[in-house]
Protein backbone atom coordinates (compact mmCIF):
# COMPACT_ATOMS: atom_id res chain seq x y z
CA UNK A 1 0.00 0.00 0.00
CA UNK A 2 3.29 2.45 0.95
CA UNK A 3 4.45 2.22 -2.93
CA UNK A 4 1.23 2.33 -4.76
CA UNK A 5 0.03 5.52 -2.48
CA UNK A 6 3.72 7.19 -3.03
CA UNK A 7 3.23 6.39 -6.93
CA UNK A 8 0.12 7.76 -7.25
CA UNK A 9 1.07 11.10 -4.85
CA UNK A 10 4.25 11.54 -7.29
CA UNK A 11 1.92 10.86 -10.38
CA UNK A 12 -0.80 13.65 -8.79
CA UNK A 13 2.24 16.32 -7.73
CA UNK A 14 3.78 15.70 -11.43
CA UNK A 15 0.38 16.36 -13.25
CA UNK A 16 -0.04 19.35 -11.02
CA UNK A 17 3.33 20.91 -11.85
CA UNK A 18 2.59 19.87 -15.20
CA UNK A 19 -1.06 21.62 -15.39
CA UNK A 20 0.74 24.52 -13.89
CA UNK A 21 3.37 24.75 -16.22
CA UNK A 22 0.86 24.72 -18.76
CA UNK A 23 -1.33 27.57 -17.44
CA UNK A 24 1.81 29.54 -17.20
CA UNK A 25 3.03 29.23 -20.86
CA UNK A 26 -0.68 29.64 -22.17
CA UNK A 27 -1.12 32.34 -19.87
CA UNK A 28 2.19 34.02 -20.89
CA UNK A 29 1.03 32.81 -24.59
CA UNK A 30 -2.48 34.48 -24.43
CA UNK A 31 -0.78 37.60 -23.10
CA UNK A 32 1.65 37.88 -25.73
CA UNK A 33 -1.56 37.38 -28.42
CA UNK A 34 -3.31 39.75 -27.23
CA UNK A 35 -0.12 42.30 -27.14
CA UNK A 36 0.39 41.28 -30.95
CA UNK A 37 -3.48 41.79 -31.93
CA UNK A 38 -3.70 45.46 -30.31
CA UNK A 39 -0.53 46.40 -31.70
CA UNK A 40 -1.47 45.10 -35.61
CA UNK A 41 -4.83 46.67 -35.35
CA UNK A 42 -3.24 49.72 -33.74
CA UNK A 43 -0.98 49.93 -36.56
CA UNK A 44 -3.66 49.47 -39.14
CA UNK A 45 -5.73 51.79 -38.07
CA UNK A 46 -3.14 54.48 -37.98
CA UNK A 47 -2.44 53.42 -41.15
CA UNK A 48 -5.59 53.37 -43.00
CA UNK A 49 -6.73 56.57 -41.80
CA UNK A 50 -3.96 58.72 -40.63
CA UNK A 51 -2.87 60.97 -43.89
CA UNK A 52 0.29 62.71 -42.55
CA UNK A 53 1.16 63.81 -39.25
CA UNK A 54 2.15 67.55 -40.37
CA UNK A 55 -0.13 69.91 -42.33
CA UNK A 56 3.40 70.72 -44.09
CA UNK A 57 3.61 67.61 -45.53
CA UNK A 58 0.15 67.68 -48.03
CA UNK A 59 1.29 71.04 -49.70
CA UNK A 60 1.16 69.33 -53.16
CA UNK A 61 -0.47 65.78 -52.36
CA UNK A 62 -3.56 64.42 -53.70
CA UNK A 63 -5.86 63.70 -51.06
CA UNK A 64 -9.40 62.07 -51.30
CA UNK A 65 -12.36 64.14 -49.25
CA UNK A 66 -15.06 61.77 -48.86
CA UNK A 67 -18.67 62.54 -47.37
CA UNK A 68 -20.55 60.07 -47.54
CA UNK A 69 -20.04 58.92 -51.04
CA UNK A 70 -19.87 62.48 -52.20
CA UNK A 71 -15.98 62.59 -53.73
CA UNK A 72 -13.74 65.01 -54.19
CA UNK A 73 -10.28 64.93 -54.90
CA UNK A 74 -8.27 67.98 -53.54
CA UNK A 75 -5.24 69.01 -53.64
CA UNK A 76 -3.44 72.40 -51.84
CA UNK A 77 -1.12 73.92 -53.32
CA UNK A 78 -0.45 76.31 -50.83
CA UNK A 79 -1.93 77.83 -47.81
CA UNK A 80 -3.51 79.99 -50.23
CA UNK A 81 -4.70 77.99 -53.42
CA UNK A 82 -6.00 74.80 -53.68
CA UNK A 83 -7.33 72.54 -56.41
CA UNK A 84 -10.52 70.36 -56.09
CA UNK A 85 -12.56 68.12 -58.39
CA UNK A 86 -15.92 66.84 -57.83
CA UNK A 87 -15.41 62.74 -59.13
CA UNK A 88 -19.19 62.20 -59.90
CA UNK A 89 -19.40 65.05 -61.95
CA UNK A 90 -16.13 66.11 -63.21
CA UNK A 91 -16.85 69.89 -61.61
CA UNK A 92 -13.92 71.39 -60.56
CA UNK A 93 -11.43 74.41 -59.60
CA UNK A 94 -9.04 76.49 -58.16
CA UNK A 95 -9.68 78.44 -55.71
CA UNK A 96 -7.85 81.36 -53.65
CA UNK A 97 -8.19 80.08 -49.99
CA UNK A 98 -7.27 81.38 -46.23
CA UNK A 99 -6.14 78.69 -44.12
CA UNK A 100 -5.77 78.55 -40.60
CA UNK A 101 -2.99 76.09 -38.74
CA UNK A 102 -4.93 75.13 -35.65
CA UNK A 103 -1.43 72.62 -35.06
CA UNK A 104 0.73 70.43 -36.95
CA UNK A 105 -1.86 68.10 -37.90
CA UNK A 106 -4.88 70.35 -38.04
CA UNK A 107 -6.00 72.88 -40.49
CA UNK A 108 -9.28 75.12 -41.47
CA UNK A 109 -9.16 76.43 -44.87
CA UNK A 110 -12.22 78.40 -46.36
CA UNK A 111 -12.98 79.75 -49.75
CA UNK A 112 -15.29 81.34 -52.37
CA UNK A 113 -16.31 79.37 -55.01
CA UNK A 114 -17.66 81.28 -58.13
CA UNK A 115 -21.52 80.46 -57.64
CA UNK A 116 -21.03 82.35 -54.49
CA UNK A 117 -20.78 79.52 -52.23
CA UNK A 118 -18.35 79.83 -49.37
CA UNK A 119 -16.67 76.58 -47.95
CA UNK A 120 -15.38 75.77 -44.57
CA UNK A 121 -13.35 72.74 -44.15
CA UNK A 122 -11.80 71.36 -40.74
CA UNK A 123 -9.17 68.61 -41.76
CA UNK A 124 -7.49 66.64 -39.19
CA UNK A 125 -4.59 64.81 -40.99
CA UNK A 126 -3.43 63.08 -38.47
CA UNK A 127 -7.03 61.47 -37.42
CA UNK A 128 -8.16 61.59 -41.22
CA UNK A 129 -11.57 63.12 -40.74
CA UNK A 130 -13.22 66.65 -42.08
CA UNK A 131 -16.08 68.64 -40.91
CA UNK A 132 -16.95 71.63 -42.31
CA UNK A 133 -20.21 73.75 -43.71
CA UNK A 134 -21.36 74.64 -47.59
CA UNK A 135 -22.50 78.26 -47.27
CA UNK A 136 -24.96 79.07 -50.51
CA UNK A 137 -25.72 82.38 -52.06
CA UNK A 138 -29.68 81.21 -51.56
CA UNK A 139 -29.24 80.71 -47.90
CA UNK A 140 -28.92 76.93 -47.45
CA UNK A 141 -26.62 75.94 -44.93
CA UNK A 142 -24.97 72.31 -45.58
CA UNK A 143 -23.19 70.59 -42.93
CA UNK A 144 -20.02 68.43 -44.18
CA UNK A 145 -18.87 65.73 -42.39
CA UNK A 146 -16.37 62.81 -43.84
CA UNK A 147 -12.72 61.66 -44.03
CA UNK A 148 -9.40 62.35 -45.85
CA UNK A 149 -7.24 59.49 -47.32
CA UNK A 150 -3.96 60.23 -49.45
CA UNK A 151 -4.76 59.66 -53.21
CA UNK A 152 -2.95 56.84 -54.43
CA UNK A 153 -1.13 57.21 -57.65
CA UNK A 154 -2.24 54.65 -60.76
CA UNK A 155 0.77 53.45 -62.68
Amino acid sequence: MGDGFQLLSESTTTTRKNNWLNNKLNAKTSKMKKIFIVVLLLTSVSASSQVSSSTKDIIGKELTYNFSGFIIDLTFKSDTTLYWKVRRTGRDANEKTTTFHINDHTILTGWLESDKTYVSLYSDFLKGETYGYQFRADGRINPLEGTIELKEKKL
